[in-house]
């Protein structure tokens, strides 16, 4: 994709979007006509999704009209359509998605999938989970399962639990993250059995599955798992998964896998304890800093820059003057997130190393120091990432007009599509 196409940057040098918004309810058919050309194009995504957002919302037509267009595109063109559409989440763009729910192309079926997920469709939960039970497109299963735990309906999980023994780890965990949307006690009974009973093999899988519930009842069993199953890899990935539960109640079998003799357990462990928010946590992974292997001192430094809880901002200043550059960058990175100027000076060093890795973690610890100027340096910066990340912690509310066009001429599609972005939010304020 080109950064910005000739005729998108017309749309938006005469504020075509804007003034399109604020025509109603009837849209001039000229506007129209440019909307509707540029929902084929080859634009940012973000700018399609503002076209097609603003047909759907002023033109009554519109969905009459978008779905001729779409019925004589080939392939290629219905997905750059309905692309634009389901990113722009509105519920009228419905009706389009379960006519190609169907269609031969996998790659439509699975972006049908996706906006009927995004437009909010509990009318097409049905189409829906008879579409889960016959497809074999592991990527369009995945979108069916998200879209099916976006709809939550607990009498759609019989048509769900058989998809979380897929040979697909995708599909598992869009199917185990749906049905804890519905807090489904039946397959956390599936699961826990695999877990505690399974081979090797499907205990990995059990493990790494809990953990996409997200259901607190799946804690012990997965702090069972950890303290006495005798394959390292189930160990890690149930470390892995009580990370992604969360809360205080991990804390204890976390705190207790950083004496675990395998070091890729402990670094999992130490780095999971960061969701647990409690000031055990912090205590626990105060000791981790101490471990003989240097990954579990930075997992350890990592979950400290990202454990809310009591006392954690001493621990990270202490960190500052640490030996190891990379426990610094992560302890300045947490500081800032938290607002802590403490770290302000050790940021801007970090913006200035050659490593772009630091760069982007200056870039979010500034954010959260609101350091204004310091970002706009960053919108300079030699790497696309950071120029990205810049654009996005500067903000609606932070970027001037000509600084946002500007982003719009980047080299780079990513900057480009950020700068789109967040020029429509300024839209619709």
């Amino acid at each position: 994709m080109l950064p910005l196409d000739p005729r998108s940057r017309e749309v938006l040098d005469q504020g075509l979007l804007e003034k399109a918004r604020a025509t109603d309810p009837r849209l001039a058919a000229g506007a129209r006509s440019r909307l509707l050309e540029l929902l084929a194009l080859e634009a940012p995504l973000s700018l399609r999704a503002a076209a097609a957002q603003t047909l759907l919302d002023v033109d009554p037509q519109a969905v009459a009209t978008i779905g001729r267009r779409v019925a004589q595109a080939p392939t290629r063109l219905r997905l750059r359509w309905l692309e634009g559409i389901a990113e722009s989440r509105h519920p009228r763009g419905c009706e389009l998605f379960r006519a190609y729910l169907s269609d031969r192309s996998a790659e439509l079926r699975a972006l049908c999938a996706l906006g009927l997920g995004r437009c909010g469709a509990g009318a097409s939960a049905a189409a829906l989970a008879e579409r889960l039970g016959m497809e074999d497109s592991a990527r369009v299963l995945r979108q069916l399962a998200i879209a099916l735990g976006a709809i939550a309906n607990p009498a759609l999980a019989p048509q769900i639990r058989p998809r979380l023994r897929s040979d697909a780890t995708a599909v598992r965990f869009a199917a185990a993250a749906a049905l804890g949307r519905m807090r489904d006690a039946e397959s956390l009974r599936l699961l826990t059995e695999l877990l505690l009973q399974g081979d090797s093999e499907h205990s990995y899988a059990a493990a790494e599955t809990l953990g996409e519930l997200r259901m607190t009842d799946a804690i012990a069993p997965l702090a069972d798992a950890l303290a006495s199953n005798p394959n390292p890899a189930v160990r890690r990935r149930a470390a892995y998964a009580l990370g992604r539960i969360g809360g205080p109640d991990i804390t204890e079998p976390l705190a207790q896998a950083l004496a675990d003799s395998n070091p890729a357990v402990r670094s999992r462990a130490a780095y999971s304890l960061g969701s647990a928010g409690a000031a055990a946590a912090a205590t626990a992974l105060r000791h981790a800093l101490n471990d003989p292997v240097v990954t579990v001192r930075h997992r350890a430094a990592d979950a400290l820059a990202r454990l809310d809880a009591p006392g954690t901002a001493g621990l990270l200043a202490a960190l500052l003057d640490d030996s190891d550059p990379e426990i610094r960058q992560r302890a300045a990175w947490g500081l800032g997130r938290r607002g802590d100027r403490r770290a302000l000076d050790p940021l801007r060093e970090m913006l200035a190393t050659a490593e772009e890795r630091a760069r982007i973690w200056a870039v979010e610890g500034l954010r959260g120091l609101g350091a204004l100027a310091e970002l706009r340096t960053a919108l300079a910066d030699r790497a696309a990432a950071v120029r990205r990340h810049a654009l996005e912690a500067l903000g609606r509310e932070g970027l001037t007009r000509a600084e946002l066009f500007e982003a719009l001429n980047d080299a780079d599609s990513g900057v480009v599509e950020a700068a789109c972005g967040l020029l429509f939010a300024r839209s619709r304020i």
